[in-house]
């Protein structure tokens, strides 16, 4: 494979949600190979242990898993092995092969690990794609992939100040239109202990550029949904949805990480936290408010310019409303916070093995 003719920077995956991910692994599955049929099993829930399934024109049949994850350890490399295999009781096909596509780079323990549990599993091939190959792909011949999820290469890079002037402009106009005008009169301490009191309403609805320019809006292809605003937030507005994360909690290590499978498998020292999904939704990702509701709804609609409503948010994060805590990949638990997971697990630990 040629080297890069140009300098590329690094992609951060981190940045795409989970099943994001997922749909570029298999994007680029899809060109690396002739497929009599390649399958997105991971979106169906039930997927066998694997994100997709697909045999070659040759006749190889290919179990493919995709992790997001920012390490993966000789454990996880077992574990998902171990998935594939409890799930597919009749045994793997005979002529198959393993492909593992994941965001971070593996040390050679791991790839040891990860060819060596390939084999004693039956799979006569296996394939690592890590990050550095990864990006190494995407840059090298599927570049339409780098314009379709990164933007790389779509249209000319716009520079810092118009940035700038385009998320003033866009936040100046949310808060016109969602912002109580009596704030003045409501006492510091009680805003700051309610910031959502800010808002002139408790309750939004989201629609992506898809369901705007539909002609049913809230119809079975469209992407909408309801959220609940917390703040304005220098970087766009921090909403609540209404919808449950489960982050698994492994109480050896004090590590965490946010489920992304309809049926986890829960290790001996994990702990499933059910969450609720925090996002921010920046400002200048929001093209247009509806301030009075439509014909359906009465309360503010918020025209997003992205086509699927969950590529609007900058950031998701989970927050524990017993406990308080927010879990954000972006930084480490507290000393405090890792006490207050014991202490809740130790109190309903058996009522957290499976969330």
């Amino acid at each position: 494979m040629p080297n890069p003719s140009v300098t590329t920077n690094r992609l951060h995956f981190e940045d795409l949600e989970p099943r994001r991910f997922e749909e570029l692994g298999y994007q680029l599955l899809h060109r690396l190979y002739k497929w009599e049929r390649l399958d997105h099993t991971g979106v169906c829930g039930n997927d066998g242990g694997i994100d997709m399934y697909g045999i070659t024109k040759d006749g190889v049949h290919c179990y493919c898993q995709v992790k997001r994850y920012q390490k993966l350890s000789q454990s996880d490399i077992k574990t998902i092995y171990s998935a594939i295999v409890n799930n597919n009781k009749d045994g793997i096909e005979p002529n198959s092969k393993f492909i593992l596509i994941c965001a971070c780079d593996l040390s050679k323990q791991v790839l040891d690990v990860a060819y060596d549990e390939g084999s004693k599993h039956g799979f006569k091939s296996v394939e690592i794609i890590s990050r550095t190959k990864l990006e190494s792909l995407l840059y090298n011949g599927h570049r339409t992939l780098l314009r379709t999820f990164f933007g790389i290469g779509s249209k000319k890079q716009e520079s810092n100040a118009a940035k700038i002037r385009r998320q003033a402009r866009a936040k100046k106009y949310v808060i016109n239109k969602l912002m109580r005008k009596d704030l003045g009169k409501i006492p510091y301490e009680t805003i700051a202990a309610n910031p959502d009191i800010k808002f002139l309403t408790d309750k939004l609805m989201l629609l992506s550029a898809q369901s705007s320019l539909a002609a049913d809006r809230y119809g079975e292809d469209t992407t909408h949904g309801f959220a609940f605003p917390i703040d304005f937030k220098d970087e766009g507005l921090e909403l609540s949805l209404p919808l449950l994360r489960k982050v698994i909690f492994n109480s050896k290590s004090d590590t965490w990480r946010f489920n992304t499978e309809k049926f986890p498998i829960i290790g001996e020292d994990e702990y499933v936290l059910e969450c609720q999904e925090i996002v921010i939704l920046p400002y200048y990702n929001i093209v247009e408010i509806e301030e009075d509701g439509d014909q359906y709804y009465n309360y503010p609609i918020l025209h997003c310019q992205t086509d699927e409503l969950m590529d609007a948010f900058s950031k998701i994060t989970a927050k524990h409303h017993h406990l308080g805590i927010v879990f954000d990949e972006d930084r480490e638990l507290l000393s405090s916070e890792i006490a207050l997971i014991h202490a809740h697990i130790k109190t309903n630990g058996k009522y957290l093995k499976n969330g």
